[in-house]
């Protein structure tokens, strides 16, 4: 294994929650290979924040939930 690290942006989150017609596959499958591969995954705190700011607007706690 190498001492790869892969950082992931609010993007391919809101792809895979929202299930995303174009995107969620290719992301989902992205991750996948790291994920089998032992590459470690990461994301900000802000990743949160910057998703959740459309499901507070709507009050949409599900959203939230499965986040």
């Amino acid at each position: 294994m190498t001492d790869s690290k892969v950082f992931i942006d609010t993007s391919p989150f809101i792809y895979i929650l929202e299930d995303n017609a174009m995107y969620s596959d290719i992301f989902r499958n992205i991750i996948s290979k790291y994920y089998t591969d032992n590459i470690p995954l990461y994301t900000s705190l802000l990743t949160f924040s910057e998703y959740c700011v459309v499901p507070y607007r709507q009050n949409d706690n599900r959203k939230i939930d499965d986040f």
